[in-house]
């Protein structure tokens, strides 16, 4: 299986869960959110594996702080509470749904993934 495929289905079935937990979810709120934890991914990528100056570190972290507002905002507003992945190997944010339900081992919530850069960019 591709990288990219994983990615499709790992999309799909973070939306089968999103819009049975969250009624108030939008398409458009899980491209948000998708969108949101894939900038983090990338970010948490870089800091681990690239060389990078003082600026370029400050611009990547403003980044990574306007994707988790916005994925806070997107939580808020579907009825869900944002919750930051500990582990950049695991899933990048997650959202504390009301009825228990949690697809990470630590049992803190749905986990929204990240894509990431492609392996073939750390070979």
């Amino acid at each position: 299986m591709t990288e990219t495929q994983e990615w499709r289905e790992d999309s799909a079935e973070f939306r089968k869960h999103l819009f049975r937990e969250f009624p108030k979810a939008t398409e458009y709120a899980a491209r948000q959110l998708l969108n949101a934890a894939s900038v983090v991914q990338k970010a948490e990528e870089r800091f681990c594996c690239e060389p990078m100056t003082e600026r370029e570190s400050e611009r990547l972290r403003a980044r990574v702080e306007r994707a988790e507002e916005t994925a806070r905002r997107t939580c808020a507003r579907i009825g869900g509470e944002f919750v930051q992945g500990e582990d950049v190997r695991g899933w990048p944010m997650l959202i504390r749904c009301p009825s228990g339900f949690s697809n990470d081992w630590g049992g803190r919530g749905l986990g929204i993934p990240g894509r990431g850069y492609p392996t073939s960019r750390w070979s």
